[in-house]
């Protein structure tokens, strides 16, 4: 009875171990996107993004396609090779934000328009360490956009 506890316990750590919880921060892997009704190519197209890197949530899984939901709160689904779990966020406001050596704002690097997207590397409750076009650096979470899970 033991080896059944212990097999039972096993396969139950692996299973936990490779489950996915959702839902959970990606982004667009391609210039164009289709995202359909449901989780397939026989649902047709509500609409197609046209930007690599555009920030998205990971909201479900099924086979071969994630069901996503974008910074305006549309929701669709994706085929998930089009789609990558690296967090992005979009710089906003009418001003551009600046990239900062330091998360404390200090010694600046460079300016980013609005509409620019960032890789976001970590986070503080104040600003996020970014890359975006080789450069790396902190900008304030107030001049970023994310899609929150």
């Amino acid at each position: 009875m033991w080896r059944f506890g212990l097999f039972f316990t096993v396969l139950l750590c692996a299973y936990s171990a490779t489950a996915t919880e959702y839902p959970r921060p990606g982004s667009l892997l391609r210039d164009e996107v289709n995202v359909r009704v449901g989780p397939g190519t026989d649902y047709p197209i509500l609409w197609v993004y046209r930007r690599s890197g555009w920030p998205i949530v990971l909201e479900a899984e099924h086979q071969r396609w994630y069901r996503i939901r974008d910074i305006e709160g549309e929701v669709g689904w994706v085929s998930r090779h089009l789609v990558s779990k690296q967090e992005t966020a979009l710089i906003r406001g009418p001003d551009a934000a600046t990239l900062f050596r330091k998360a404390s704002g200090e010694k600046p690097i460079i300016k980013l328009a609005p509409g620019v997207i960032v890789r976001l590397e970590k986070c503080t409750e104040t600003a996020c360490e970014v890359r975006q076009n080789g450069r790396k650096g902190w900008i304030d979470n107030h001049k970023m956009q994310r899609v929150k899970p």
